[in-house]
């Protein structure tokens, strides 16, 4: 499992919460919500409209590139795969999985 908040890294946990390993993500913002979408890709959200992209279950991560500067709160999947993201001031994205 993974866990963020508070901070501008994740950690992960291989055990159900008993450990919990940090993660550096390269990232200078603090991150609040993380989101597993499938097996390996991860997406987590914070301030200042920070998009992270994990593809290897969260052990590594790249910034997804916007124009955005309101912090990003949620992190949505529909039934059908569709990905939604909502933050301040009544934003909300949506996120091909393609990208």
């Amino acid at each position: 499992g993974l866990a963020c908040g508070g901070s501008n890294n994740v950690f992960l946990t291989k055990d159900e919460g008993k450990t919990w390993e940090e993660i550096k993500t390269g990232n200078s913002l603090n991150l609040s919500r993380i989101k597993f979408i499938n097996e390996f890709t991860v997406l987590a959200v914070g301030n200042r409209g920070v998009i992270l992209l994990s593809k290897d279950g969260g052990k590594n991560w790249g910034t997804v590139k916007n124009k955005l500067y309101y912090k990003l709160n949620d992190i949505a999947v529909t039934p059908s795969g569709k990905l939604f993201i909502a933050g301040d001031n009544g934003t909300i994205l949506k996120i091909s999985q393609k990208d």
